[in-house]
């Protein structure tokens, strides 16, 4: 590999890891990019020195305009005629070159042909023999660990460039059979050779939306009762609809069909998507999870974009090259793509709209461990240090505050997830014995099994422990350990996953079950009781009846429905420490969250009563809360909603409606009370900084809001979660307000 090959993936790797898909070397972020690119590749030795000499030949490449055939011009003689040429060697040298040598090799690569010969095209390195760089001299050792460019996805592509430029390959032929791939995908997921991209009503929301969206872009007059006559069947006799009701099935088709209408609407309205109308068949084409590291899709869709750039490399295009590294580079990045569709643009090109489903406004729209939330508060607390232009003393301060302060919440949190070990241990002697007389082995084959609606648990246990497997390895080895000989009964193995949590393992499968278990007899209370209210004067017996129906009556996957003494011993005061179970959790949950929004706030009063009257003061937040703020806006992926920076790549599809950038910079712009153009760049920033500054921290509901003498407005909402030991996380939602407005927005 000669030094312009290396130069030149470095510089490739830095286009597809920055935000802006070029390099920029005097850009500080693109250092650190550089950095630990360099760290991956095993050669963090040579850091200092080459980010020196690339930021030296910054000013000097400046200068400078590439015009083909690795010959340049001076910016300022751009498009003059007859302008002096340049040629730039190893060093980043550029020497004056004749006009007969300029024409000489534009005559060469003519006469051989091939991608060459487009004077503006990039030129192509030659190398001497196998293994060897040109001159002789070796290459360095190619990396074993990596990046992007180094995984099998990468070095597939470059192995088709190569191929694309000795002509062994038609990049046509790739193109036309991946989209050929993708279009097959529906039916093979419906047939069974494919698995769906998620379970249930999310499964036929992610397929069926882009199928609405072909269907309705070559017959607009499609209705939605239509649509789910067309399709209800094949979902109904496929796998993708196990557990689900007929109802479900048409309310998930209805939102599908929706889904798609709304995201045509958005390509075909939006002037950044440069959606050209009527489209060429294939096209529009949908593509279901393609951020799926393991999954084909993702795979696919590199395929096309890479048969494309390499189309684009070879006729010079560097509008097209530029268009679509830049879609490459979204594609490879992008965590929060659950669907999307390949389109064709109006200026000729292949475009990728990335969507997020998500069927309710209430649904989750970050999912972070709570560590990794510490580490980008840690982060974010230097870009706010740097904004008020702080000592490296007061910065480092403000970065150790919020080291402390979060480290006590993860420590509230870790010992919330030592689970139900304590609690079992108080009340229960001997697990089995309880069970058995308390018939749980009934309760566990009807729990709460989430989206795909009541399980039977009991049953999922047995199959693993035939096979000696997961959760019933460890029934089993219990129950043998017991001195109990198989084959073991409902009740016996409902009592060993009780002995397991008493026991101290605190391991997610076990302390879902206990919790699951909790939670249940919470909700047959809680049932009941309302029932007892709305009906005083019936009797026990007659509640105890509608307590059942109500129960049995929720959506079921494969649960055994509750009989009357299952409904009795979950009321039974025997089960009084068995409903706490699942509240303790939670109650830690809401202690952290105050805990830590209470030390941010001690922390904020602290530090600007020590440097008042500088700035941030009240009723600004101080930098701690400013950090919390930003780092949770950042999270919920507000900032590339505000900035605007992505239109033309993505957006949210929420119960069918479309959510842009527009419509979530409008909301928060409005529930902010922020005067500021948000048409406009300065605009766009200010609201950032507002949010930042203004927004608060509510420990009571676990809320980020905005306040004033009108009241309270609730943003974004927050909630702790715990799974086990080393198992917690952090989900964030919209605020009830948020929400609220994102409705009013986006209505039909």
């Amino acid at each position: 590999m000669t030094s312009n090959q290396f130069f030149n993936k470095l510089l490739r790797e830095l286009s597809y890891r920055s935000t802006e898909g070029y390099p920029i070397l005097a850009k500080k972020e693109h250092q650190d990019l550089i950095s630990d690119i360099l760290s991956e590749w095993g050669l963090g030795s040579m850091e200092s020195e080459l980010i020196q000499n690339l930021t030296e030949g910054g000013e000097e490449d400046a200068q400078y305009k590439h015009v083909g055939q690795g010959f340049y011009v001076k910016v300022s003689d751009e498009g003059k005629e007859g302008a002096q040429k340049f040629k730039k060697d190893d060093n980043g040298k550029y020497s004056p070159v004749s006009d007969d040598e300029y024409e000489k090799q534009k005559n060469k690569a003519g006469e051989e042909g091939g991608p060459t010969n487009n004077p503006n095209a990039e030129p192509k390195e030659k190398g001497g023999e196998e293994g060897q760089a040109v001159g002789g001299e070796q290459p360095p050792a190619e990396p074993e660990k990596g990046t992007s460019l180094q995984d099998p996805q990468s070095q597939e592509r470059f192995k088709k460039e190569a191929e694309a430029a000795s002509g062994e390959v038609d990049w046509e032929t790739t193109f036309n059979n991946v989209i050929k791939e993708l279009k097959s995908e529906i039916d093979d997921i419906l047939s069974g050779k494919k698995n769906p991209p998620g379970t249930g009503g999310s499964a036929i929301g992610e397929m069926y939306g882009g199928t609405s969206l072909k269907e309705l872009s070559n017959n607009s007059e499609i209705i939605e009762n239509e649509f789910v006559d067309n399709h209800f069947e094949e979902v109904r006799n496929s796998s993708i609809s196990d557990g689900m009701s007929n109802n479900d099935i048409t309310r998930w088709l209805k939102i599908s069909y929706r889904t798609g209408k709304n995201e045509l609407k958005e390509l075909t309205t939006n002037p950044k998507y440069k959606y050209k109308n009527p489209q060429t068949d294939p096209f529009p084409t949908p593509v279901m999870d393609p951020v799926n590291e393991n999954g084909s899709a993702k795979k696919n869709l590199i395929s096309v974009m890479e048969a494309k750039l390499t189309q684009a490399q070879e006729s010079g295009d560097e509008t097209a090259v530029k268009h679509y590294e830049r879609q490459l580079r979204f594609i490879k990045a992008r965590k929060d793509t659950d669907s999307g569709i390949l389109y064709e643009t109006t200026d000729g090109f292949i475009g990728f709209k990335h969507t997020s489903n998500k069927s309710s406004f209430k649904d989750t729209v970050f999912n972070s461990t709570v560590r990794q939330r510490a580490k980008l508060m840690n982060e974010e607390s230097d870009r706010v240090s740097e904004k008020y232009g702080y000592s490296e003393e007061e910065a480092k301060k403000i970065s150790e505050n919020i080291e402390n302060i979060t480290g006590k919440g993860v420590e509230i949190i870790q010992k919330a997830g030592l689970g139900p070990s304590g609690t079992v241990n108080a009340n229960v002697q001997n697990p089995v014995e309880f069970s058995k007389e308390n018939k749980l082995g009934k309760l566990f084959k009807n729990l709460d099994g989430g989206q795909g609606g009541r399980k039977n648990y009991i049953g999922d246990i047995q199959s693993q422990m035939k096979t000696n497997t997961k959760l019933g390895k460890k029934v089993n080895d219990y129950l043998k350990k017991q001195g109990i000989e198989p084959p073991y009964d409902d009740d016996q193995i409902a009592g060993a996953l009780l002995g397991l949590a008493k026991d101290g393992d605190t391991t997610v499968g076990v302390t879902k079950m206990v919790t699951k278990l909790s939670d249940n007899v919470a909700k047959v209370r809680e049932i009941r009781n309302t029932l007892r209210k709305k009906y005083p004067n019936k009797s026990d017996e007659e509640i105890l009846q509608l307590t059942k129906q109500q129960i049995n009556n929720y959506n079921t996957k494969d649960a055994v429905p509750f009989d009357d003494d299952a409904i009795n011993v979950m009321v039974s005061p025997e089960m009084d420490w068995v409903e706490s179970v699942g509240s303790t959790s939670k109650n830690a949950m809401k202690e952290a969250y105050k805990q830590i929004s209470s030390d941010i706030a001690d922390a904020d009063k602290k530090w600007q009563n020590e440097r008042a009257p500088n700035p941030p003061q009240p009723p600004e937040n101080g930098p701690h809360t400013q950090t919390y703020v930003n780092t949770f806006v950042k999270q919920m992926h507000w900032d590339r909603y505000i900035l605007g920076e992505e239109e033309d790549i993505g957006d949210m599809n929420i119960e069918g409606r479309t959510v842009n950038s527009k419509h979530i910079r409008t909301c928060l712009g409005d529930l902010s009370k922020f005067t500021g153009d948000l048409d406009t760049k300065e605009g766009r920033d200010g609201l950032l900084d507002h949010l930042g500054k203004t927004m608060k921290i509510n420990s009571e509901d676990e809320s980020l809001v905005f306040q004033s003498e009108s009241g309270t407005t609730q943003i974004g909402k927050e909630s702790y979660r715990t799974k086990g030991t080393g198992n917690n996380s952090l989900l964030g939602l919209f605020g009830k307000d948020m929400e609220a407005c994102l409705k009013e927005k986006t209505q039909n």
